[in-house]
């Protein structure tokens, strides 16, 4: 479990060591399995989308329409 001191130390990072970081745990999620996207359309989940999409480029993304975000999702 990481302490409030991981968390500060891994956000302190620079953005190329947390991409690479965050690559080599989506790689270990993808490997031997049949990968789905969730995307939410939020900031976080078009990042996943954007780095999953440059390593698995035919990967299925899946939107589910709740009708409570904002219209322009």
């Amino acid at each position: 479990m990481l302490t409030a001191e991981d968390l500060r130390s891994l956000q302190a990072l620079p953005l190329a060591e947390k991409v690479m970081r965050a690559a080599a745990v989506l790689a270990q999620a993808l490997s031997g399995h049949r990968p789905v996207v969730a995307w939410s359309g939020g900031k976080d989940s078009t990042a996943l989308l954007h780095l999953a999409l440059k390593m698995e480029p035919d990967i299925p993304v899946i939107f589910n329409d709740t009708t409570v975000d904002f219209p322009e999702n």
